[in-house]
């Protein structure tokens, strides 16, 4: 009887063994980060700038460049911005829809007359950094700088039906004509509520304005282009954009 219970302790003990070689065997393959199936936290590159536009360095850019485009190597964070301008100019930030990895800072205002502006990305002692989306931050003191020059290839409205001015009006839309190819985004507003509407380009140069409620009679409908401080902007294919606070006027029958 002796003889078979050492015989049960010692299957026991080798059994014992067994199980907790088993178990150190899992623990070591689940705790394994090769084979390429690390998480993001394992991301130590910062980001860096892959392009902008205009170009580093640049120079005789038209004064009403209508914005500064940073492009990054990888997704950013995009609540996290820091950037200085000299001299200062009144913007905005965007990030492209969709797209992490671009930025457009939309200047408000014309830039001044040959003068170089200098773009400084997290300067030194900043907070809010850029950074990507595992929290490594872009090198301080990142700096883009272009120079503008003293032409400008501003597009103008070239006409529009009903024209401006135009009284005892009947429409439905309003067609804009511009006098250069322009790059398909709109920014206008109008002058009355409840205005319902929808916006679509017939080709480069023309814009219509579908009103999908009829218009009130005998009222004055002004439609200003570029309003000061809306950030996106009517602008031509070389990025000029149309001259802020354009007002198209008519009024209706």
């Amino acid at each position: 009887m002796e003889k078979i219970i050492k015989g049960f302790f010692k299957l026991f003990l080798v059994l014992l063994l067994l199980g907790f070689m088993f178990f150190n065997c899992q623990q070591s393959g689940n705790d394994s980060s090769g084979g390429g199936g690390g998480s993001s936290n394992d991301d130590t590159t910062p980001p860096t700038i892959v392009s902008t536009n205009p170009e580093n360095g640049d120079d005789g850019i038209d004064y009403n460049y209508a914005d500064l485009k940073i492009t990054f190597s990888e997704d950013m964070q995009t609540s996290s911005i820091s950037y200085s301008i000299s001299p200062g100019i009144v913007r905005v930030n965007r990030w492209d829809q969709g797209d992490a990895r671009t930025l457009s800072i939309i200047f408000q205002t014309a830039l001044a007359q040959n003068t170089i502006y200098e773009i400084t990305l997290n300067p030194t002692g900043s907070t809010n950094k850029f950074m990507d989306t595992a929290g490594n931050a872009l090198a301080s003191d990142t700096v883009i700088s272009f120079t503008t020059g003293d032409t400008t290839n501003q597009p103008t409205v070239d006409s529009s039906i009903p024209s401006d001015g135009a009284v005892d009006v009947d429409t439905d839309n309003l067609i804009i004509t511009f006098d250069q190819d322009m790059i398909s985004w709109v920014s206008w507003g109008v002058n009355q509520e409840n205005f319902t509407h929808t916006t679509e380009w017939l080709n480069l140069r023309e814009c219509r304005i579908n009103f999908t409620s009829p218009l009130s009679s005998g009222t004055v409908y002004e439609f200003t282009l570029n309003g000061t401080g809306w950030g996106m902007y009517f602008r031509n294919t070389d990025n000029v954009r149309l001259q802020e606070d354009t007002t198209i006027t008519f009024t209706t029958q």
